[in-house]
C-alpha cells in the first residue's frame, strides 16, 4: 500500500486523502477551532 498519503474522516460521513504534511496541518487548525 502506499503510505504518501492518508485519508482522514472531516466528519458527516466525508473523508479527505492528505499528504501527511496537510493532515497534520489540518488536524492542527481543527484542534485550534475545538479549544
Amino acid at each position: 500500500p502506499c503510505t504518501r498519503s492518508i485519508c482522514v474522516d472531516i466528519g458527516l460521513g466525508f473523508h479527505v486523502e492528505f499528504t501527511w504534511h496537510e493532515a497534520l496541518e489540518f488536524i492542527r487548525i481543527r484542534e485550534a477551532r475545538l479549544a
